[in-house]
């Protein structure tokens, strides 16, 4: 079955107890569950991979997290385009989280721009640069990676992929209960025909084994 595609809509989970086939590109031997249940505030539950193993053998991948998408379309209002929770002191010294967004992107604003991405982590924020988006008159398909790596008490972030390269650190973050961790874009423009429309995201937490 593999992984569930995750633009989020609740009739896609009608139970829970999905079995995760494939993690990081992985096919065989795993063990793990996907759970679409709702914590109390409504957020879905993350996957627990705590015991994941790949031919028998344990893979230090700690958690799985269940993504929200929302478009960022016709607008110059800073908008959440990403967000998940991070549960209480998962998050160890020298872990790391990867973040893969595929878009669909359109520019047909009559020149090359760029989508402002900050990040957030609770209460602290991080400016991960831009997001070019080049002038397009029709649907094009976009991927865009980020990264976030703890040390110590500060987190470090970065953008990667298509058309993004920065990078910011935050310091004084907290790792000690759960977290609201959003990505949000900002367009210097609004138009009908520019905008960015998530469209399935992977979100993967691994230890920091050899950090």
């Amino acid at each position: 079955m593999g992984l569930i595609p995750n633009r989020w809509r609740e009739q896609l989970f009608p139970i829970s107890g999905y079995l995760v086939e494939t993690i990081d590109g992985f096919s065989a031997g795993v063990e793990g569950l996907w759970s679409p249940e709702h914590n109390p505030d409504g957020s879905h539950k993350d996957i627990s991979a705590d015991t994941v193993k790949i031919g028998g053998s344990a893979v230090p991948i700690t958690a799985l997290y269940t993504p929200m998408l929302a478009d960022v379309s016709n607008t110059t209002t800073e908008t959440v385009f990403l967000s998940f929770y991070v549960p209480a002191s998962k998050m160890k010294d020298g872990d790391s989280i990867d973040i893969s967004v595929f878009s669909t992107v359109r520019n047909d604003t009559g020149s090359g721009k760029a989508l402002l991405v900050d990040m957030a982590w609770g209460s602290s924020e991080g400016d991960l640069g831009s997001v070019t988006l080049g002038k397009n008159t029709s649907d094009k398909y976009q991927l865009t990676t980020f990264k976030l790596i703890r040390s110590g008490n500060t987190l470090w972030g970065g953008a990667g992929g298509e058309g993004s390269s920065n990078a910011d650190f935050m310091s004084a973050v907290t790792f000690s209960t759960r977290q609201l961790i959003q990505l949000k874009g900002t367009l210097p423009s609004a138009s009908a025909s520019f905008y960015v429309k998530p469209q399935i995201a992977q979100i993967i937490h691994t230890s920091g084994l050899g950090a």
